[in-house]
C-alpha cells in the first residue's frame, strides 16, 4: 500500500524460535545487507533472485546474502 501497488498479496513467512536454527557468523560485517533464507533447492528459485539483484541499482552498495538451512542436529 505505501508504494501504490495495487493487485497484490503479503504472504508472511512464519518464524522459527529454535535453537537449533541459528546463524552461526556475525553477518554486521555484511552492512547494509539483503538476507534471503531457504533451502537450496530449485523450486526455492534463488537464481530468479541472484539475477533480480544483479539489475537493481543497490548491488553496487548493498549486498545479497543467502542463507541454507541446515538443522544442527544434538
Amino acid at each position: 500500500n505505501n508504494l501504490g501497488i495495487e493487485n497484490t498479496q503479503t504472504i508472511f513467512n512464519p518464524t522459527i524460535e529454535d535453537e537449533n536454527y541459528k546463524i552461526i557468523e556475525n553477518l554486521s560485517k555484511y552492512k547494509p545487507f539483503i538476507l534471503a533464507v531457504g533451502r537450496l533447492h530449485k523450486q526455492k528459485n534463488f537464481d530468479l533472485l541472484i539475477r533480480a539483484y544483479e539489475n537493481t541499482k543497490v548491488s553496487n552498495d548493498v549486498k545479497l546474502l543467502i542463507a541454507s538451512l541446515r538443522v544442527l542436529q544434538n
